[in-house]
Order: structure tokens, then sequence, then C-alpha cells
């Protein structure tokens, strides 16, 4: 597993919350997500033998979503 967190300029109320981690719970692969509105990041933890985060990133824009930069994470940080 790998975890990441997701600088995303344009997140800004609950709706975007529950529309970022609908789409991207759907995406096979994809373990946990977890929106921060105040902070305007997602956490994602994924499987990458399954997903990419190209895939995680095109998925978000997509539903209108502009990511910003990315960290990965260690384990025990974040989600």
């Amino acid at each position: 597993m790998q975890k990441v967190r997701l600088a995303i300029s344009n997140i800004s109320c609950d709706n975007c919350k529950i529309r970022i981690e609908k789409a991207l719970g759907e995406i096979d692969g994809i373990q946990a997500v977890n929106v921060d509105i105040p902070d305007a990041y997602a956490d994602a933890t994924f499987d990458s033998a399954d997903v990419t985060l190209e895939k995680i990133e095109t998925v978000l824009a997509d539903i209108g979503y502009d990511v910003e930069g990315k960290t990965m994470m260690t384990p025990g940080q974040g989600v």
C-alpha cells in the first residue's frame, strides 16, 4: 500500500468532499480516502499494483478538481 496527499485548490464545501471521496472510492485499488476542506487536500491509500497516481489525478480532473501538488506519505501519516 502507498499513501499520497494531494493538494487540491478548489475544495470549498462538504459537497466537494463527498464528490471527491465517492469518485476516488470507486477506483479499483483505492483503500481509503480522506478529504480535508479547510486545508484543501485529499489523502488516499492505494495499491500501486492496481491504480496509478496518474489515474487518480485524471479522475479528479474529470470531476473538476485540479491537483496542485502531491506528497508521498510514510505509514502512519494521514489516512
